[in-house]
C-alpha cells in the first residue's frame, strides 16, 4: 500500500504494508525511529571514515587511532574487536 504522508511540511511518499485489525502503528514514533536510526548510522560511518584516516594519515593502529579520536574504551570492545 503507498501512502503519502506529510512530516514536518515535507511530503515524504512511504511504502507501508499493513495488516489489518492487528496492532495500531505510532506513525510519529515510526518515523522518529526511522530517522535515529539513519542518523546514528551516519555517526558510526563518519567515526570509521575518521578512524581510517587517523591511521593512514598518522601511521597508528587501530587502538591508538581509536585513542587518538576519544572513542571511549567500551565502545571499542563492543563495535571494532
Amino acid at each position: 500500500m503507498d501512502i503519502v504522508l506529510l512530516v514536518k511540511g515535507e511530503c515524504a511518499n512511504v511504502e507501508l504494508k499493513l495488516s489489518e485489525g492487528k496492532e495500531k502503528i505510532n506513525m510519529c514514533k515510526a518515523i522518529e525511529d526511522m530517522k535515529n536510526d539513519a542518523r546514528n548510522e551516519g555517526r558510526a560511518d563518519a567515526q570509521l571514515t575518521s578512524i581510517r584516516n587517523v591511521m593512514t594519515n598518522l601511521g597508528v593502529s587501530l587502538q591508538r587511532a581509536m585513542e587518538i579520536l576519544g572513542i571511549p574504551a567500551e565502545s571499542r570492545k563492543n563495535t571494532y574487536q
